[in-house]
């Protein structure tokens, strides 16, 4: 795609697009030594930056102050554009990288001499807005508004009509190749190290509160499930690793280990940084807790920490953590309160332990199949829901209707407010445990 190649991007001709009958190999280039060590991206090692299903590196008003300061006249709608780009689950450092790459933020090329307001130059429209205008380079897609361009920018990269999401590009380094092809005249690597080098200088790093950096690691495919089978995400997960980070993210993407997390959140001594690594995209099914039908409903947190210790988890390991649990909350709209087994059989969406998982032959027992017992029982749970609630979601909507149980049966209003308060309905002998 990315057909504005002017003096803002040096040298590079006009690209072909990324059309959504097309269907371009994915080849993704290997990130160089020097992005590895001066980007906290890729902190702690070389794997790919993941951008499609993650939270936002970058605020708000750190997003709006980087455009109006280099006098960009998307800037008066910076905070509906932002908006508009994480709706569909894109981190908005990415494209805001990009929009400076393909135009300077809209001051120089065909964005600024047409007035498309088309943050990645692009020829095609992926929501149907806007209209085609030609150009010397050939046509671009005008849209009528900043946000608007924003909103198709990012709806491209999840939408399966376009290569994107077909083969499964989520990282820079995988995207960047579609976006901008190498057989068109462009210098794919190149621009993999423009938006590398923007992101690791304007990302916004946070510790306790705020979005934690995200590294993508993913887990191979012998590892996880494709998708959810449908099910709604009901519950988190947490769990303990009872081992450093980075030998706990190798095992569980180590084909032989058949388990994977969606992330680990700590570090490999108790001078280290904290890391937080993605191995699973929440959209796909994690092997974590032992219960196949929980996996499909739930996003699996692995702590570093040993389940038998007193405390299982560090301070700062339990900030970042609540901070990543918070967003998840917020993104599937999970309300922040501790739910044990009898409220995970009865569907009751919340928080839970690993030992809170049903035995799926046995569900009178906790702990899924293997009967694990992490966090353990002197994992903080009043401080962590506490930390959680400072930026999730402590009260779900009461009108609202919910799945309940592993039959698919719904329950809203009054009735549902009597279930959630009663743990479900044991005193009506379901489920039967």
């Amino acid at each position: 795609m990315a057909g504005d190649r002017s003096s803002a991007t040096e040298g590079a001709r006009t690209g072909a697009q990324d059309a959504p009958e097309r269907a371009a190999p994915l080849l993704p280039p290997s990130p160089t030594a020097a992005w590895c060590e001066e980007s906290a991206l890729h902190e702690g090692g070389c794997g790919f930056v993941r951008v499609v299903g993650v939270s936002p590196r970058i605020s708000k008003g750190r997003f709006r102050s980087l455009l109006v300061s280099f006098g960009s006249p998307a800037a008066v709608e910076a905070e509906q554009g932002y908006d508009a780009i994480v709706s569909e689950g894109v981190d908005p450092l990415f494209l805001l990288a990009i929009f400076w790459h393909e135009s300077r933020f809209g001051t120089l090329g065909i964005v600024a001499e047409y007035g498309t307001k088309n943050p990645g130059n692009t020829r095609s429209s992926s929501t149907g807005v806007g209209e085609p205008v030609e150009t010397e380079k050939g046509r671009f897609i005008r849209y009528p508004s900043w946000t608007e361009g924003f909103r198709d920018a990012a709806h491209r990269l999840v939408d399966r009509r376009y290569p994107y999401a077909r083969l499964g590009a989520v990282t820079v380094e995988s995207i960047i190749p579609l976006w901008s092809p190498r057989e068109d005249g462009n210098d794919p690597d190149a621009y993999i190290a423009s938006v590398l080098d923007f992101m690791s200088q304007h990302e916004e790093v946070t510790t306790v509160q705020g979005s934690p950096a995200v590294q993508w690691l993913p887990a191979p495919e012998t590892n996880f499930t494709r998708g959810r089978g449908g099910k709604r995400i009901l519950w988190v997960i947490i769990h303990t690793t009872e081992g450093p980070f980075s030998g706990s993210v190798n095992w569980l993407r180590n084909p032989r280990s058949q388990a994977s997390a969606h992330y680990v959140v700590g570090r490999d001594s108790p001078s280290g940084p904290i890391r937080v690594a993605q191995l699973v995209s929440e959209d796909d099914t994690a092997w974590t807790a032992g219960n196949f039908a929980v996996n499909q409903a739930s996003v699996n947190v692995e702590l570093v920490g040993y389940s038998r210790q007193n405390p299982p988890v560090d301070e700062e390991t339990l900030q970042v953590a609540a901070a990543l649990v918070a967003q998840i909350c917020q993104r599937h709209r999970i309300p922040v309160r501790r739910v044990e087994r009898s409220a995970i059989l009865s569907g009751i969406p919340g928080i839970a332990g690993h030992v809170d998982v049903p035995d799926p032959d046995q569900p009178q027992f906790g702990g899924g199949s293997g009967r694990h017992t992490d966090p353990g029982p002197f994992f903080p749970w009043g401080r962590f829901l506490s930390l959680v609630s400072a930026g999730g979601l402590p009260v779900e909507d009461k009108g609202a209707v919910i799945q309940i149980g592993p039959f698919g049966a719904h329950l809203g209003g009054g009735f549902r407010r009597f279930w959630e308060e009663r743990g479900g309905l044991p005193l009506f002998g379901w489920p039967i445990t």
